[in-house]
């Protein structure tokens, strides 16, 4: 506060904390219109993840660090401050790449809105790199809603829905949700973990086990199953093969070859049931087999 209110400009801040009281700091500083970055070891409160312009995880620092995340992990340009004269920054290139133009032309002729998971696996054979973090963008939703004004996004009614603006509505979307689907949503809310289906769930620790026979870097590993999930029809973020990963580590599992996908799998359901207590949430028994089967038992 005392930067703040200084003479000395200061444009953007870092927090090096997964602590949600933290909100009300972030918040302070986005009302004077200054960039924030927080740097996180674990789940994160969305009122806090939402209100920072970016949220990088701890092992994506430690490897930007290290020099081999460059190609990884994409920071968002700067928001321009209040007063400034200088042209807003350039779309990234990501948002008129072949991709994108796929992705337009499908969205187009599509003869009503389409699911999200279809317009992603347009989009990832065409450039792969997206799958990383979407072109710098972070998220699906917030590329896809990026690379054309007239294309429009909803998240619900699960699995997601994009459409071109100008032929429909959110009124043309599905009105009947899938209570299963419904329930993922919550937990996916609730605890962050990414919002994937059980079969990229599963896709991903059978493709977990298997690679770490050929290494247990990190960084590598979460590139070798990203690209094998991708090669299998099952395309994942990197992001989301990192969360994973960092979630098996919490659990205690030491990454070596050897290891069985059961293995991996009641692990990382383990973790989620923790994340799901230590939110409060409270699972009956019906609800704990449901997210057992969606989390990679299934």
């Amino acid at each position: 506060m005392d930067v703040l209110a200084g003479v000395a400009h200061v444009e953007e801040f870092f927090i090096a904390s997964d602590d949600a009281d933290f909100t009300s700091l972030v918040q302070r500083f986005r009302a004077a219109d200054r960039r924030t970055t927080v740097i996180v070891a674990g789940p994160v409160a969305a009122a806090y993840r939402q209100m920072a312009d970016t949220v990088i995880q701890s092992h994506d620092f430690l490897a930007l660090l290290s020099g081999v995340a460059s190609s990884a992990l994409a920071v968002e340009p700067a928001r321009p401050r209040a007063g400034d004269t200088a042209k807003p920054a350039a779309k990234k290139a990501s948002l008129a790449s072949s991709a994108a133009v796929a992705v337009r032309e499908m969205v187009k002729a599509a003869e009503g809105p389409i699911k999200s998971a279809v317009v992603a696996q347009r989009a990832l054979p065409v450039d792969p790199t997206l799958s990383s973090d979407w072109g710098g963008q972070g998220k699906f939703g917030t590329w896809i809603t990026r690379i054309d004004d007239g294309i429009q996004f909803a998240p619900i009614p699960s699995p997601g829905w994009v459409w071109d603006a100008k032929r429909f509505s959110q009124g043309d979307l599905p009105t009947v949700e899938d209570p299963d689907a419904s329930f993922q949503n919550q937990i996916a809310r609730v605890t962050d973990i990414p919002a994937l289906s059980a079969v990229q769930y599963r896709q991903i620790l059978v493709t977990l086990a298997d690679k770490l026979a050929e290494t247990t870097n990190r960084s590598e590993l979460a590139k070798l199953v990203r690209d094998e999930c991708l090669a299998s029809d099952v395309p994942v973020a990197r992001s989301s093969v990192n969360y994973v990963i960092q979630g098996l580590i919490y659990a205690k599992v030491t990454l070596a070859s050897g290891l069985s996908s059961a293995e991996l799998t009641r692990a990382w359901v383990g973790h989620v049931e923790g994340m799901c207590r230590v939110s409060g949430l409270q699972l009956d028994k019906g609800e704990a087999a449901k997210l057992r089967a969606w989390a990679g038992e299934g």
